[in-house]
């Protein structure tokens, strides 16, 4: 178990007149002063508006002005009505993808982490009531006790921590270029799924046109009494079933 040591200033004063309040006062001031000084903090991140967020994703287009301009900084078309390739889609899909967004903040946020295990380690300030016993006629026995904790680490460990925190920003780095990459292999994936899809239904359009023109066929055939009856069922069940790949 880790022991940390503490260096512990106290400071009391008496508040007996005007002259020891002030006394006190001041020497609060000046705690609560040295306290603060140099103290290292990261800033708070704001709660995020999910109302807002939501009416962001409803109010995405592919021709948003930033993803335009994107586009344009890479030389890429940046019309809409142009045949979308894999760099325009993964282009999208890194300007559109919140999941990118997170691994960018998990870096900065370790990158701060960082900065913050460089810095001292923050001082407490303790403010407690205390009863002195004198002897004296005073108009209040109470005092103020006023106590700086100085945190000391042991040797080498300010050291590790700046090692530890080095190691956490490199892994967030490489997270979030790991996200980077899966976020194209998740566009790439679609576009291609998409195509497919499309040319699956253009043959199954394709098939089931055919299949009509020679349900047309037979049924002549069967008309004029060239085809059994048997083939234009076949024939039927072949077109129902090349419309049904339509659907």
């Amino acid at each position: 178990m880790k022991i940390h040591a503490y260096e512990a200033i106290t400071l009391a004063a008496k508040t007996r007149g005007g002259s020891s309040a002030s006394a006190v006062r001041t020497a609060l001031s000046a705690l609560l002063t040295l306290s603060v000084a140099a103290c290292a903090s990261v800033p708070s991140s704001p709660v995020p508006d999910l109302q807002h967020q939501a009416q962001a994703l409803q109010t995405r287009r592919l021709d948003d002005p930033g993803l335009v301009a994107a586009e344009a900084r890479l030389h890429l078309p940046t019309s809409a009505d142009v045949t979308w390739t894999p760099d325009r889609v993964t282009v999208a899909a890194w300007y559109f993808d919140p999941t990118l967004a997170q691994a960018r903040d998990t870096a900065q946020r370790a990158e701060a982490d960082a900065a913050l295990a460089a810095q001292r380690a923050n001082p407490t300030l303790q403010l407690s009531p205390e009863k002195a016993i004198s002897g004296l006629d005073v108009a209040s026995p109470w005092t103020i006790g006023a106590s700086l904790l100085l945190p000391l680490l042991h040797p080498g460990e300010s050291a590790a921590r700046r090692d530890i925190a080095a190691a956490h920003t490199e892994q967030a780095r490489d997270r979030a270029a790991l996200a980077v990459w899966r976020s194209r292999a998740r566009a790439v994936t679609a576009l291609r799924e998409v195509l497919l899809a499309r040319r699956a239904q253009a043959l199954a359009q394709t098939v089931a046109i055919a299949q009509a023109s020679y349900l047309d066929g037979v049924r002549r055939r069967v008309a004029a009494g060239a085809s059994s009856r048997d083939a234009e069922l076949a024939a039927e069940l072949a077109a129902q079933g090349a419309a049904a790949d339509l659907a």
